[in-house]
């Protein structure tokens, strides 16, 4: 995260480790003098995506001082034939990501069926710092 230049929002394609699967995205930052309290996830629905629904929030949050990130996963806009399961390496790129090698704390901030797949990451693959 250190090469990534502050600003108020910086989009991103993210790689997923061992799919090779690319998701895009957008990372809000706190005020430039604000120190980050910790990092929020936003996992949208199966129907949903990155870009409708999230901004007003993540820009609300990133306000209060949360380094915030909304991502694609990989069965976002209904795409199909998309296991489960794989989702749950989209949720941890985004952890690693927003975890910032270890220095900070994060969470997710899920909706319908975000939040199972963020309760099943959370469950399957304990990341320290992270609470789903």
């Amino acid at each position: 995260m250190s090469n990534i230049i502050r600003r108020k929002t910086t989009a991103l394609s993210l790689t997923v480790a061992l799919t090779r699967i690319c998701l895009d995205g957008a990372l809000w930052w706190p005020p430039a003098r604000s120190p980050v309290k910790a990092g929020l996830l936003l996992v949208h629905g199966y129907a949903g995506n990155f870009y409708t629904g999230w901004p007003r929030l993540a820009e609300a949050l990133a306000r209060q001082g949360y380094l915030t990130l909304a991502l694609n996963m990989r069965d976002h806009d209904l795409t199909p034939e998309t296991l489960f399961a794989d989702n749950r390496l989209d949720i941890e790129a985004g952890v690693k990501l927003l975890a910032g090698g270890g220095r900070r704390r994060s969470s997710s901030w899920a909706r319908a069926w975000g939040q199972t797949a963020s309760s099943f990451t959370r469950r399957r693959q304990p990341t320290p710092g992270f609470a789903a």
